[in-house]
C-alpha cells in the first residue's frame, strides 16, 4: 500500500449482520465497526490495526462507499484516515 507501490492482495475480509468487519491486508489485521450513515447506502467506519509488522499506530475512522453491485454481489470502498491524516489506509473489497 501506498504511492509508487504494487496493489496488494487483501484477505479474511468479513462484514456481519450487525456491521463489524475484519480483514488482513500490508502486514495489517483491521478490526471495526460499520455504522449507516442517515438513510444513505454510505457508511462510517471506525478500524483498530494491529500486526507484529503493521505500520498503523493509530484509529482509523473514515467512510465505506457502495462502487456498484453487479448480480447481487457489492463492490465497496474503504477509506480510513488517522484522526490526524498522517496515516491512510484504502481498500476496495469485491463479494466473490
Amino acid at each position: 500500500m501506498g504511492i509508487a507501490r504494487p496493489q496488494e492482495k487483501i484477505s479474511d475480509f468479513t462484514i456481519s449482520a450487525d456491521g463489524h468487519f475484519d480483514v488482513s491486508a500490508a502486514d495489517c489485521r483491521f478490526s471495526g465497526q460499520l455504522v449507516q450513515y442517515a438513510a444513505t447506502a454510505v457508511f462510517e467506519a471506525r478500524a483498530e490495526a494491529t500486526g507484529a509488522s503493521c505500520k498503523y499506530t493509530a484509529p482509523l475512522l473514515g467512510l465505506v462507499t457502495p462502487l456498484s453491485v453487479i448480480d447481487g454481489k457489492a463492490r465497496l470502498a474503504f477509506q480510513l484516515d488517522t484522526a490526524d491524516d498522517v496515516q491512510t489506509a484504502v481498500f476496495v473489497v469485491n463479494k466473490q
